[in-house]
């Protein structure tokens, strides 16, 4: 019974957790008087209205994204896969640094909020790709969430003067995998009457 209580509120954390950045997000583009499409969501992290509550959101999301990967590799790995332990690490580490660093310090600034973008999304390809085994549904599940996780956002990069559009979707995408993962046996049952 309190084991059940434990699992449904793992479950519900992962939707409370991307509802809780958007709202802030929408709270930081609101304050700052910046056109979004024209700017990058690090912005925020230099703003005197925002630089407190975006880059502490920024380094409580990269804690729980690497908490949640952990969470997941030991979930359907039996043997974790090194590599890819390594891999989600450092690129929740990038994250960390990205709200540690602000834009002040544009060049390592940008350089570590790069590694975040393609090593994450790297990792979750990488996670699907291992997952294909075992569990087929999710594997390829994870490897489309992880390339639409890069694909989009770049496409919106040439498509756009800014960057924050493209941050905002690769974020989604990221919060997707979280949720996926998170609510698995419903998000299996789903597809499977989809015929998946």
């Amino acid at each position: 019974m309190i084991k059940d209580r434990i699992a449904k509120i793992k479950k519900w954390h992962s939707i409370f957790s991307s509802i809780i950045f958007f709202v802030l997000l929408g709270f930081c583009i609101w304050t700052v008087n910046l056109k979004i499409v024209d700017i990058s969501l690090s912005q925020f992290g230099i703003q005197k209205e925002t630089s407190v509550i975006w880059n502490g959101l920024l380094f409580i999301t990269g804690i729980l994204l690497y908490v949640e990967s952990v969470k997941n590799l030991i979930h359907h790995f039996a043997k974790i896969p090194r590599y890819l332990f390594l891999l989600f690490t450092f690129s929740s580490i990038c994250l960390l640094l990205t709200a540690i660093v602000d834009m002040s310090y544009s060049e390592f600034h940008n350089i570590v909020a790069f590694l975040y973008f393609i090593g994450y999304s790297s990792s979750i390809f990488l996670f699907g790709k291992n997952l294909l085994s075992p569990n087929f549904r999710m594997g390829m599940s994870c490897i489309i969430i992880s390339l639409m996780s890069i694909f989009i956002p770049i496409f919106l990069v040439y498509a756009l003067p800014g960057l924050a559009i493209p941050e905002i979707v690769h974020t989604i995408f990221i919060f997707l995998w979280m949720i996926t993962m998170a609510w698995e046996s419903e998000f299996k049952n789903i597809l499977k009457r989809m015929g998946f």
